[in-house]
């Protein structure tokens, strides 16, 4: 085995470990994101879910306020809708300035979810009226109030949920890597130092002669394939050596009985 063959091994084997070990990373990498991004996503649809529940049982109760509360209003809405599509009520961030308005102030519904009574549906938009930077999760509620059906749409912004996956993107986009490099060097590494008995062998074996058949390779004594490779090694060149014994004996008789 030459050496140039041994920095070819060495070289694929770096290849293969650095290619398995990549593909790895990289489907981990998206599992990660995609299990994160669900989770935060189902967090924020929880909650506004909880939102729409709460005003269903005041609309229920016939205590829904005009405009309705909602903290943090610049990360979520909350509107009531008739049946015929009509606003009955929202948080303040969807009421329009003009009193004039022919909507009664408030903004068109955020959303065509319309499910049947006592069922949430969700999905989500890529803007707001008051925000068309971010995305919202939408909840639906429907219920019936003294026998009219509305529907409750509460919004929940996803600013944190993008920047958070995000900001794991970009750390998993400089760690992997990072990671990859890490494999294939200690890969190279270890596959450099396992070959370096059999570069000892090779150097060994193409130092003998025909005269020097005595010489053995060194054993490694490590109980691996390499160190079977050299004492079969051995093996041969003992064999050799007593066939090459042999023959000098065979010439040594025949010259003798020649004279």
């Amino acid at each position: 085995m030459s050496p140039t063959r041994r920095r070819t091994i060495r070289t694929q084997t770096t290849l293969v470990a650095s290619s398995v070990v990549g593909l790895a990373l990289i489907v981990a990498a998206y599992g990660l994101i995609g299990i994160v991004r669900h989770r935060l996503i189902e967090g924020e649809r929880t909650a506004a879910g909880v939102r729409a529940d709460d005003i269903v049982a005041l609309a229920t109760t016939g205590t829904l306020p005009n405009p309705l509360s909602y903290p943090g209003e610049e990360t979520g809405a909350t509107q009531v809708v008739k049946a015929d599509g009509r606003v009955v009520t929202a948080t303040s961030n969807l009421i329009e300035d003009d009193e004039d308005d022919e909507k009664s102030g408030t903004k068109p519904p955020i959303s065509d979810l319309r499910p049947e009574a006592g069922r949430s549906a969700s999905q989500i938009v890529p803007s707001l009226p008051f925000d068309d930077e971010h995305r919202f999760v939408v909840v639906a509620t429907a219920a019936e109030v003294d026998d009219q059906p509305i529907t409750v749409l509460a919004a929940a912004s996803l600013e944190a949920t993008d920047e958070t996956i995000t900001a794991l993107a970009r750390s998993l986009l400089l760690g992997v890597p990072l990671l990859i490099l890490l494999v294939a060097t200690t890969t190279r590494f270890l596959v450099g130092r396992a070959l370096r008995p059999v570069g000892a062998i090779t150097d060994k074996v193409a130092d003998i002669t025909q005269a020097d058949l005595h010489r053995r390779v060194p054993e490694p004594g490590s109980n691996d394939e390499i160190d079977h490779l050299a004492i079969t090694m051995n093996q041969m060149l003992g064999r050799l050596e007593s066939s090459s014994a042999r023959q000098r004996r065979f010439v040594a008789d025949a010259s003798h009985e020649m004279r």
